[in-house]
């Protein structure tokens, strides 16, 4: 596929993830994500079209290419796979994931 950023692009990558779920095992290991471009007046190209792993998107989780003067509406999808065997602390289980995003050259 194309690189994130590829040419005269910007790319829109989650730049970092800080926090915790109460899922057993590494909660990394579960987060999908999905991207999709609803509207652009420019250049905007989704790089996960279907929900991928967060730690599977290539690189460095660029989640889109944005071309200069674009405005563009991104809907980000994020989804935590669980399971009928997983056992939870305790319930309610709650956490929170705090997700930073960049737009920047490659």
């Amino acid at each position: 596929g194309t690189l994130c950023g590829a040419g005269t692009t910007r790319c829109f990558r989650v730049s970092h993830v800080t926090g915790s779920l109460p899922v057993p095992g590494d909660w990394q290991g579960r987060l999908y994500v999905l991207v999709q471009v609803d509207f652009f007046l420019g250049s905007a190209t989704s790089h996960v079209p279907t929900p991928t792993l967060l730690s599977a998107v290539p690189d460095g989780r660029g989640l889109a290419s944005v071309g200069r003067n674009t405005l563009a509406l991104l809907w980000i999808y994020y989804f935590l796979e669980l399971s009928p065997t997983d056992a939870f602390p305790s319930l309610p289980a709650q956490g929170v994931l705090t997700l930073t995003y960049s737009l920047q050259n490659n």
